[in-house]
């Protein structure tokens, strides 16, 4: 087999059915034939037409004739076999071009044009439909292994037969490729990155999985409300308040199918990138800061270092204790001294610290502005999302619940 005819082979076993399916309706669409070999409601085929016969028309020219003769009698004389008994009938073995064509009444030589012209008309439809037929038929022989061919293919079934048989061929193929094609997208849930700098690559492969399972049938990818619940709860730790937006703002259109997977993930990207290019660099204070609505204040702590935390015992830190009485106010300084120009609650950054109800790093479930309202900054305004994200969480886990509550505690008694 030269090397042309292999790359035409699409079709070699059942995996390679859905690949193959594609090309064939698509060849089938383009040559005018997928109506009449679709599996589900075709079309009948059209029917080779008959050509018109001279005999036929020139039996109604003998009728009339014998219809016109003796007009007197035509009201008085029954009609019968006897009146044309022993008459030849005009019709047999006519040959067209003998001048017994010339019989035809003028009625009659009117309906066998227009006869004529129709059954052209019809001949050259059904011509192109065949000539298409049999370029498909060619082009499926050439785009199948020769062991599908001899072992699947009848040589005299037709097309639409051949499709079917592919098709049963390709089914089995199919339910492996489903199960594969879900199982690799739950997988792919589960592996969401904690960075956001890696989300977008894992937005995109998400994506592709979404194509691929809905191409194969996957249940999670063809219900839009499952697809939708599964991205915004991976998401949720993650991006909480584009979550929240989302889930507000597009909930009812994502169920019903009128925003798409692929709208979703190009929204989400571009917030990603957003996030990406506001996100300052290495500058873990005003990462908290901005999610609680304030901005940093740079003069406070150098960028590159991230602020150290107050020292509530009244001792300097160990490495401030050093020789020559840096902690007693020497060039080492005391954590109080220095560049540190305030002390207020936003400066209490803790760089591996995790808020339990927002979500947010940078400080615990005890500095946090939507919890401890006794701690937040004159001025301060909460954002609603974020509000309206730790009440949920608050109603969906009752160890956060309790935990809240007994920070809360904690407080009112140290107040006291």
């Amino acid at each position: 087999m030269n090397e042309t005819a292999q790359k035409t082979i699409v079709f070699r076993s059942g995996d390679d059915w859905d690949r193959w399916s594609r090309h064939f309706q698509s060849k089938a669409n383009d040559l005018g034939i997928w109506i009449y070999l679709r599996p589900d409601h075709p079309q009948p085929w059209p029917r080779k037409p008959n050509q018109p016969a001279w005999k036929d028309f020139l039996q109604n020219t003998a009728t009339n004739d014998i219809d016109n003769t003796d007009a007197d009698d035509r009201g008085n004389r029954p009609r019968g076999r006897s009146s044309t008994q022993g008459r030849k009938n005009p019709g047999d073995g006519l040959d067209p071009d003998t001048s017994e064509a010339q019989r035809m009444s003028q009625n009659a030589s009117t309906a066998y044009n227009a006869a004529w012209i129709s059954y052209r008309e019809s001949q050259r439809k059904w011509e192109k439909l065949a000539d298409a037929n049999v370029k498909l038929r060619e082009w499926v022989r050439s785009s199948v292994s020769d062991e599908i061919w001899m072992n699947i293919l009848d040589p005299i079934a037709g097309t639409r037969a051949w499709y079917l048989a592919l098709k049963e061929k390709g089914v089995i193929a199919m339910a492996h490729s489903q199960t594969d094609a879900l199982l690799e997208y739950r997988d792919h849930l589960r592996k969401v990155p904690s960075s956001l700098s890696k989300m977008s690559k894992w937005v995109r492969e998400w994506e592709n999985l979404m194509a691929v399972g809905i191409r194969y049938g996957a249940s999670d990818t063809t219900n839009p409300q499952t697809w939708a619940q599964d991205i915004l709860t991976t998401l949720r730790p993650i991006m909480p308040t584009w979550v929240l937006n989302t889930r507000q703002n597009y909930w009812e259109d994502l169920v019903s199918g009128d925003y798409t997977y692929t709208q979703l993930a190009e929204e989400l990207t571009r917030e990603i990138n957003m996030e990406l290019r506001a996100k300052p660099t290495r500058n873990h204070k005003a990462g908290f800061v901005t999610l609680h609505g304030q901005e940093a204040d740079d003069d406070e702590q150098p960028n590159d270092q991230p602020p150290e935390l107050a020292n509530h015992s009244g001792r300097g830190s160990g490495r401030g204790r050093g020789r020559g009485g840096r902690g007693r106010g020497g060039r080492g300084g005391s954590l109080s001294s220095g560049k540190r120009k305030r002390q207020d609650p936003l400066s209490e950054y803790e760089s591996s610290a995790k808020c339990n109800a927002c979500l947010s790093k940078g400080h615990t479930l005890k500095k946090c502005f939507y919890i401890n309202h006794k701690i937040r900054p004159e001025g301060w305004t909460p954002h609603p999302i974020i509000e309206h994200f730790i009440k949920e969480r608050r109603q969906e886990h009752q160890s956060l619940e309790a935990e809240i509550q007994r920070v809360l505690k904690e407080k009112d008694n140290e107040s006291d």
